[in-house]
């Protein structure tokens, strides 16, 4: 890495690609708990302003990190997962109220698919009510 390139610290670890963080986690130059301790220390930091992370699950996180095998296709990768997406255990409300204490006791496929590969869930990234998102205006055709 040339020097102009972030260190492998702090926030310097969230400013790297997916790919890069495993390449490094293979490498057995960072761990998945620095990744996750630098990944939560920047949800803390920003979330006042930006309200991404809208359920961390730090505790799960860091006990799925400890095992997390660097063989592995994701190799320990801390990710998020969409608010609309069950994670058995952690809260999923898909953006409304009505939901606002839904924990599932299953996580969808998917989940069960990227943490088989080594991943591991920091918690759940927020999302527009249900998933609706804009709807732009309709406009007539007369």
């Amino acid at each position: 890495m040339s020097p102009a390139d972030p260190p492998f610290t702090g926030p310097g670890l969230c400013r790297l690609t997916a790919c890069a963080v495993v390449d490094l986690l293979k490498s057995g130059e960072v761990s998945s708990r620095d990744l996750i301790e630098a990944s939560l220390s920047r949800i803390a930091t920003t979330s006042p302003a930006i309200n991404a992370m809208v359920t961390p699950c730090p505790d799960r996180a860091r006990r799925a990190a400890d095992p997390a095998n660097p063989a592995s296709l994701l190799a320990g990768l801390p990710i998020g997962i969409k608010d609309l997406t069950p994670v058995a255990g952690v809260r999923s409300t898909c953006g409304t109220p009505a939901l606002a204490d839904h924990v599932p006791d299953t996580s969808d496929p998917m989940v069960l698919r990227l943490e088989a590969n080594g991943a591991v869930i920091l918690g759940k990234t927020n999302t527009p009510e249900m998933g609706a998102g804009p709807i732009p205006s309709i406009r007539s055709s007369a």
